[in-house]
């Protein structure tokens, strides 16, 4: 143990002032502020060479190792150990104030943003768009500029330009399409089914991350070993991220998958089935059948301009020109969300009252309705009927000869 024969590191007393030789045959001097008895180390305090303020000290902390000897310059007294405990800083009370009325306008502000009698959805969609621009509730409405409003549902559909400007009516358009899902997404994960914040998923090997704030996709690999694939915004694409790397890690039938339907729309797990990774573990031949009561199976849309593809599995949005092309919008997980791209096709492209849209009731799709002819009474029908109800034709003069 390092001393002068005098004093060892552990019998050092707080407040006395020392000097103590190092071993690089450096030194250093300073009062004992404390001694760390695991580390052995000292912790030196003495005047700053360069002082801020008036009580300015420099640190020094000298481990036992470093040590070759220490000599006491002075023993400590009451006076020394309360020079070392530096005096608590004045309240500035005018500053304290003022951060007290800023974080009170803060306050104000952030809550004039939040509208108690808005959905989920609306208010998401103002959190999107208030990122970026001026935005105030009116009633159950966003005003935004007071160039365009937003209503319920608070989709593309629902933005109504209050100066005619197209342009800026095209701009919040965009910003509710791209902003709205994110910003939707994660405040049905705070809020969850009901209003009530949960951290289980409706689909296998997905749960809330609550630090993370996302959705976390995990699966068993080959060895048993738990492994993450990432953090999701939605909770479907976390769920066909862990379908696609069980598939590449070549588990597929050894691990449990979410199952899709004909439609390629996942199929949730029964309502009470616990979602435990562990369960890849159990049974590993086990994989989730669609579910017969839940599965749609119809491949026919219900709105115009929208039409199942069958090598993508998703539903393809198009419509017709004003030159009398089909153009391609693209293709979408649900049919409503194809049907409202048409809509909002048509009317970018200045084709609205030409081409034929969905209509709209109180933010709902209305689906077309389909005049289904009997069995028997189709055109084919019809003509088969005709063919067996005219007379049999006479034969040709040529063919008597014969």
């Amino acid at each position: 143990m390092a001393s002068n024969g005098k004093v060892a590191v552990d019998k050092l007393k707080i407040g006395a002032t020392v000097s103590i030789k190092l071993k690089d045959s450096g030194s250093c001097e300073g009062a004992v502020y404390t001694v760390d008895p695991v580390t052995k180390t000292v912790v030196l305090f003495s005047a700053a060479e360069k002082p801020v303020t008036q009580d300015s000290r420099d640190v020094r902390l000298v481990p036992e190792h470093a040590i070759d000897s220490i000599k006491v310059v002075k023993p400590p007294d009451a006076k020394d150990k309360k020079a070392l405990v530096a005096p608590l800083p004045a309240i500035d009370v005018a500053a304290c104030k003022k951060r007290e009325s800023e974080a009170y306008e803060a306050m104000e502000a952030a809550m004039a943003m939040l509208n108690p009698n808005a959905s989920a959805a609306g208010q998401a969609c103002f959190d999107a768009l208030s990122k970026t621009l001026d935005c105030s509730w009116s009633g159950d409405s966003i005003n935004v500029l007071d160039q365009v409003r937003v209503d319920a549902p608070y989709t593309e559909d629902a933005c109504v330009s209050l100066d005619g400007n197209k342009s800026s009516l095209e701009r919040i358009r965009k910003i509710v399409t791209a902003g709205l899902k994110k910003a939707f997404n994660a405040a049905v994960a705070e809020e969850g089914d009901g209003g009530a914040r949960t951290a289980s998923s409706r689909f296998w090997g997905v749960c809330w991350d609550r630090q993370h704030k996302k959705w976390k996709a995990q699966y068993s690999d080959a060895d048993g070993k738990k492994r993450t694939i990432g953090y999701f915004d939605d909770e479907e694409e976390a769920a066909r991220a862990r379908d696609q790397a069980i598939r590449d890690a070549g588990l597929e039938g050894k691990r449990r998958m979410n199952a899709v339907d004909a439609t390629g729309a996942l199929v949730p797990k029964r309502s009470g089935a616990p979602n435990r990774l562990d369960q890849d573990r159990g049974d590993r031949s086990a994989v989730v059948a669609p579910d017969q009561a839940h599965d749609q199976t119809a491949t026919t849309s219900k709105f115009w301009g929208v039409n199942w593809d069958k090598s993508k599995r998703r539903w393809r949005a198009s419509y017709t020109d004003a030159d009398g092309k089909t153009r391609f919008i693209g293709n979408f997980d649900t049919q409503e969300a194809a049907a409202h791209a048409v809509n909002a096709a048509i009317r970018r492209a200045g084709l609205e009252g030409k081409r034929r849209t969905n209509p709209v009731v109180d933010g709902q799709l209305v689906p077309r309705v389909r005049t289904k002819v009997p069995n028997g009474h189709g055109p084919a029908a019809l003509r088969k009927k005709r063919r067996r109800d005219e007379p049999a034709a006479a034969p040709s003069p040529r063919a008597r000869r014969r």
